[in-house]
């Protein structure tokens, strides 16, 4: 109880009815206040643990729930006899804390030992925690991230089709109908637009004519990306020409195209990538920026939605310079997250560099992280480089991996 006093996971206050319930479900001898204390009633009788479980976390004021305990132990601790109802008390308490949407962390002292009840709550992604100082942490955590997303609004009915609704983005649809899981650059924009990511100008073009004329209405040197359904790694397939002149008609700009359709071609043929017609992107090339950030938000299988800030372009690899938040997260602590980097301090200006506005940049960040709440269907986004200048961010190159279909609730 101290402990998740001082984390900053308040008690529920129960009900009356809830409290009825419980006393009539578990007896005298329970406490049923919170912390409720079921006082033995589950030692003989595993069971009761996913019926209790119904009547509490059924209550409104009830967010999470933090079993505390042997749960998982009573075949051992007490007799084999045991074993079936336990094992049947794990799928119902899985089932049950699904249904009302509520959150678990459960503690056990057999978390250690092999046992098939804690099993399938694993399997249920429910954490099963020997510390009990951990499983407290774990609550907690749960209670910030609620709390968090409800104001945000992440909770809220109005944004109940935004967030799950029974109709995928077009781009999606597309690609589950093509069998793709990786979305092209323009499907990749139109996603995270939508969530409220800033990108510069680009035309699609289909020959190296429409190439030329891009070029030369965007008045200035360019860059030619290969825009694929299937070649997700431009570079690797010759797809990339940068700083390609606009002048003399855009004849520079024509023979990029060529060059990166033939490349596209053989690469494709050497790798058995299906035949689609060539199709690239033309764009203004951009000033050179302050710094360029990679932003990237994934479903890690047991943390759940996670933000990644990180330095990008050339330097991704060559510093390793990231950090990471568990989503949702607010503008403040995305703000912190930046201020982690090793590379934080050349924002501030260092060495004749201007200074750099973090407003823009965590704008980006969250357009990021709202793209991967907002459509279950996504399983990475990953923005490199965004480009940040003193006043602004602008994504240069955006990259969208989806679930697989044949995951569940897809």
């Amino acid at each position: 109880m101290d402990a998740l006093s001082e984390l900053g996971a308040p008690l529920a206050d129960l009900a009356p009815e809830t409290s009825a319930a419980l006393r009539s479900l578990l007896g005298p001898a329970a406490a049923v206040r919170t912390p409720v204390d079921v006082a033995g009633a589950g030692d003989a009788n595993p069971g009761i643990f996913p019926r209790a479980l119904e009547v509490l976390a059924a209550d409104p004021a009830v967010g999470a729930v933090l079993v505390v305990g042997i749960f998982g132990g009573y075949a051992l601790r007490f007799s084999a006899t045991l074993a079936p109802a336990e094992t049947a008390a794990a799928r119902a308490v899985a089932e049950t804390m699904r249904r009302l949407g509520k959150g678990l962390v459960l503690h056990s002292q057999y978390a250690g030992r092999p046992s098939e009840p804690l099993d399938l709550l694993r399997d249920a992604r429910i954490p099963v925690i020997e510390s009990l100082e951990a499983a407290c942490r774990a609550t907690a955590e749960l209670h910030r991230r609620g709390a968090l997303g409800a104001r945000q609004g992440f909770g809220e009915p109005g944004l109940a089709a935004s967030c799950g609704g029974a109709r995928p983005h077009p781009a999606v649809a597309t690609a589950h109908a093509e069998g793709r899981v990786t979305l092209t650059e323009i499907e990749s924009r139109a996603l995270l637009r939508e969530a409220d990511l800033g990108f510069g100008r680009m035309e699609v073009v289909r020959s190296p004519a429409e190439a030329a004329s891009a070029a030369v209405r965007a008045g200035r040197p360019v860059a030619l990306k290969l825009l694929s359904r299937y070649l997700v790694h431009k570079s690797d397939a010759g797809g990339v020409a940068l700083g390609i002149a606009a002048t003399n008609g855009g004849q520079a700009a024509a023979a990029a195209f060529e060059r990166i359709a033939e490349s596209a071609r053989g690469y494709a043929s050497a790798h058995a990538f299906p035949e689609e017609a060539i199709a690239a992107t033309v764009s203004p090339m951009l000033p050179l920026p302050a710094f360029e950030l990679l932003v990237g938000a994934v479903r890690d299988p047991q943390l759940g939605p996670v933000l990644t800030l990180a330095a990008g372009g050339v330097f991704a690899e060559l510093l390793a310079d990231a950090t990471h938040r568990v989503l949702p997260a607010a503008n403040s602590e995305i703000e912190a997250a930046l201020s982690e980097l090793t590379a934080s301090p050349l924002l501030d200006g260092a060495r004749g560099r201007p200074a750099v506005s973090r407003t823009p940049i965590v704008k980006a960040a969250a357009a990021v992280g709202n793209c991967l709440l907002r459509y279950p269907e996504v399983a990475e986004v990953e923005v490199n480089p965004l480009f940040v200048y003193p006043d602004r961010a602008v994504a240069v190159d955006a990259r969208v991996v989806l679930r697989p279909k044949s995951v569940e609730g897809l």
